[in-house]
């Protein structure tokens, strides 16, 4: 099992305003890269995650699926 990768599916509990993800994901420390993703929906972001014996880069992919319920 490859440790560094990791995907999860999850149901939202409310409606996602997509503005307001952007800008909790900001929140986070999160750089957001537009245009990366052809689907406009769709973020992708990169982070380094920083602790006391090293630094790990992040990268974060989130999509939406409007036509779930």
């Amino acid at each position: 099992v490859n440790q560094q990768r990791s995907q999860k599916i999850f149901k939202a509990q409310t409606p996602m305003d997509l503005q307001q993800v952007r800008t909790k994901l900001q929140g986070f420390g999160m750089q957001l890269l537009d245009g990366i993703d052809p689907n406009p929906d769709n973020f992708v972001c990169a982070g380094i995650v920083h602790m006391r014996a090293q630094q790990v880069g992040c990268l974060l992919r989130l999509e939406p699926n409007k036509q779930a319920q």
